[in-house]
């Protein structure tokens, strides 16, 4: 018992001391690197920060292989999607070794043609080999549209007390 009790603190002491090491800096450029590519509508740049074999699920639940398939989604949504700013939020590295970690982030898509700010999560795998840190894998969730709030008391247009559905479209009837 009091060997496996070492063995269970010395483990802790040594993952404390990796984890204290373990340098987010090269992580934080590839984020920005990320974004600065997205901004600028450079499908070619966002997609040379994944891997070769790189997997990406979209918000939209479709899932691409490879770089070249990601470069062609990402130059679809950048045409649809003209003029949007992404921007990356809460991010979060945990370290899964020497040259592998998780990148957790909040992102925000500001500038689109129809007046919404859409927001998700992302979770991604990322690796670092020869060239630096990739993508391996990628995935993108959407948040779901908050309501919009409603006014406490006043003037509620189905009066004091009455029961109404919205519906689905937020329709009243």
């Amino acid at each position: 018992m009091k060997l496996l009790l070492a063995f269970l603190v010395l483990a802790s002491l040594a993952h404390a001391a990796f984890a204290q090491a373990f340098d987010e800096k090269p992580l934080r450029e590839l984020s920005q690197k990320f974004a600065t590519a997205w901004n600028a509508g450079d499908a070619a740049a966002v997609a040379a920060l994944y891997a070769p074999d790189a997997v990406l699920t979209t918000p939209g639940g479709t899932t691409v292989r490879g770089r070249k398939a990601i470069q062609d989604g990402v130059a679809t949504d950048l045409k649809h999607m003209a003029g949007a700013k992404i921007a990356f939020s809460a991010e979060e590295f945990r370290p899964l070794g020497a040259d592998a970690a998780i990148w957790r982030c909040e992102w925000t898509m500001k500038g689109m043609k129809d007046g919404s700010t859409p927001k998700g999560t992302g979770l991604a795998a990322v690796t670092r080999g020869p060239s630096g840190w990739l993508i391996v894998e990628d995935i993108a969730a959407l948040s779901p549209a908050k309501p919009a709030a409603k006014p406490a008391g006043h003037g509620h247009p189905h009066g004091a007390g009455e029961a109404h559905d919205h519906g689905p479209h937020g329709h009243t009837h």
